[in-house]
């Protein structure tokens, strides 16, 4: 009706991917798979998991993502508040039809300061060798309430938080990012969506 594309749909946060309890995670993959068919149906273009990879659990990870079943969307791994990319990058070249989405707060609050130039580079290079820079298809676009590698989870309006104006006009100058589709997760009230929308337009033009 409004011509939007790509259509994103991203998992419920019940199923437990990594989970080493068998019975939960055989209903993990269930659910994973009833909701990968209905965005199926729905037209989906890109169906959203969050890959958080600890010690001990990438087997177990990459067992539950070759058990799901996709035909037409393309399954995109997205980067949790305590992932590495190149940790990522040992899951995902297993799974070669899979992509990336890359949320700026997890990444921040992972340890990977994007207000420096510098260090924004290094984690491009950590990505473009591990995973594949053209892998990379969509941004979720948050700045962050806890500061750099805090590991902490915690969204916050663009500009405002630890990133601060600075992480995002590295991220909007950048060649390949500034090309990608990029979704806001902002915290939610009255007329502050349109408010992270005029911050992301306002610090794209740098």
């Amino acid at each position: 009706e409004k011509d939007l594309s790509p259509v994103v749909v991203h998992s419920t946060y019940l199923p437990k991917i990594n989970t080493p309890k068998k019975d939960l995670r055989e209903k993990s993959i269930d659910a994973l798979n009833q909701e990968i068919e209905r965005a199926e149906a729905l037209g989906g273009d890109y169906f959203i998991i969050h890959l958080g990879v600890k010690g001990g659990e990438i087997e177990l990870l990459k067992d539950t993502l070759s058990r799901l079943k996709y035909r037409t969307i393309m399954i995109l791994l997205e980067n949790t508040c305590y992932s590495r990319f190149k940790d990522m990058g040992i899951i995902m070249k297993d799974f070669p039809d899979m992509g990336l989405c890359f949320d700026t707060a997890h990444a921040f609050e992972a340890g990977y300061d994007l207000r420096r130039e510098d260090k924004f580079r290094d984690m491009l290079k950590e990505i473009d060798d591990h995973i594949g820079i053209d892998r990379l298809k969509l941004i979720h676009l948050n700045d962050s309430m806890t500061p750099l590698g805090s590991k902490v989870d915690r969204h916050y309006h663009i500009g405002r938080g630890y990133i601060g104006a600075l992480g995002f006009i590295n991220i909007f100058r950048d060649e390949y990012f500034s090309t990608l589709p990029g979704i806001m997760e902002t915290p939610g009230c009255e007329g502050c969506d349109a408010m992270n929308l005029r911050a992301v337009q306002y610090l794209s033009q740098y």
